[in-house]
């Protein structure tokens, strides 16, 4: 598996105006040393084919991969709403494209929108027109489980869509709290790119919500090595936070290394 971090985990310090783009992927590099990162569709000041190309070569000369441009859009509005957003979308593969990112992650509507069958059928049209235009450009779509859906509202909207160029941003934060790690079981097989959900360490550097032992032993299990982009949702300052936070997901990441590595040495010695 793969490190990288969503630039929401920035959103109050982009906000503030202390970091643009830029300074973030010199972050990202230099202090962080993830692999990769992933750039939401608002953080960008704008989407000229110049400043697209510099973002590119900026983040490549850093060593950084752009694993996924993140668009905000909702189809579950009026009917018109909802096109103008599937148009976005389309704008953003586009975009994708140019950065070299193999994945754009997209929203369908929340989970309460989704038990409407009206609106989970508009959701389903829009989402197979966006998955149409992104196989025509090589693009892989990345449904996130959004707004409390359920895995199986989300397998649902997979299976209706029926598009390979549609799977799943796996939030290991967003499916309803009582479900989250069968949730978790059950869409990893269809995930490109997983949100590691971080809020908040404890004194010994761990996250205190959510049970990532458990959750990387299932990424283990069934052979997820896609990229792990860290989205920080927690009250901690971002940029003291997010160091502690990369590495207590590193630990985790390597844990597995480690032990094969020491029961090889033990047999090795005895």
């Amino acid at each position: 598996m793969k490190l990288s971090s969503s630039s929401w985990s920035f959103h109050r310090t982009f906000g503030a105006g202390q970091m643009d783009q830029f300074s973030w992927l010199d972050f990202c590099a230099g202090k962080l040393r993830l692999d990769g990162v992933e750039l939401l569709d608002f953080h960008f000041p704008n989407t000229e084919p110049s400043y697209l190309k510099d973002i590119k070569k900026y983040a490549t000369d850093r060593g950084l991969t752009i694993c996924c441009a993140s668009v905000s859009n909702h189809f579950t509005g009026h009917y018109q709403d909802a096109q103008n957003d599937v148009e976005k979308v389309k704008k953003w593969i586009d975009i994708a494209q140019v950065l070299g990112a193999p994945v754009v992650r997209v929203f369908a509507g929340s989970g309460e929108e989704m038990s409407k069958q009206v609106i989970y059928d508009q959701a389903v049209e829009c989402l197979q027109k966006v998955a149409m235009y992104a196989e025509h450009v090589g693009v892989v779509l990345g449904l996130e489980n959004h707004g409390g859906t359920t895995a199986e509202q989300v397998l649902a909207l997979l299976r209706d869509v029926q598009s390979p160029w549609l799977k799943l941003t796996l939030d290991t934060g967003n499916f309803p709290p009582s479900e989250t790690y069968k949730s978790i079981e059950a869409c990893l097989p269809h995930a490109v790119i997983v949100h590691a959900k971080l809020y908040e360490l404890d004194v010994d550097g761990c996250e205190v919500r959510l049970d990532y032992k458990k959750i990387m032993k299932s990424f283990e299990k069934q052979g997820y090595n896609g990229f792990l982009s860290i989205e920080f949702e927690g009250e901690p300052e971002e940029l003291g936070f997010m160091p502690k936070g990369v590495a207590y997901l590193r630990r985790l990441i390597a844990e597995p290394f480690v032990k094969k590595t020491t029961a090889r040495k033990k047999r090795a010695d005895a």
